[in-house]
């Protein structure tokens, strides 16, 4: 299977049996998200299908409320911490992702090390 293949998994919203089509990450990331915050998948897909349809987008699917979902909470976890230890801010934005390619590593190390003070002599 690819990685950009959608995943069918069956699901239960307020005990209605439905199915989403996600990609693999997204349903990694959610399985992530319950697992931190120590909740089934099925009651945080209920609580953003609820909050959804109560806000100012309503008309929004589930599958595309699940995916805004998931990226404001990666974004509300990530620090400055966080990004160094990806690697990132040295022009290489794909660096720990799975489109990440050596010429990425590449030039990020070249950044790297223009940006390294120089030894004293």
């Amino acid at each position: 299977m690819g990685l950009f293949d959608p995943i069918l998994k069956n699901v239960v919203i307020y005990g209605h049996r439905t199915s989403m089509n996600m990609e693999r990450i997204y349903w990694e990331s959610l399985e992530e998200i319950c697992a931190r915050e120590d909740i089934s998948r099925n009651e945080l897909l209920t609580m953003i299908y609820k909050r959804n349809s109560k806000s100012a987008n309503p008309e929004a699917t589930l599958t595309s409320a699940v995916r805004v979902f998931i990226l404001y909470y990666q974004r509300a976890a990530a620090t400055e911490s966080g990004h160094l230890l990806a690697r990132h801010g040295h022009g290489a934005p794909m660096l720990g992702t799975p489109l990440e390619l050596d010429e990425d590593r590449k030039a990020a190390l070249k950044v790297q090390l223009q940006e390294a003070p120089a030894s004293p002599e």
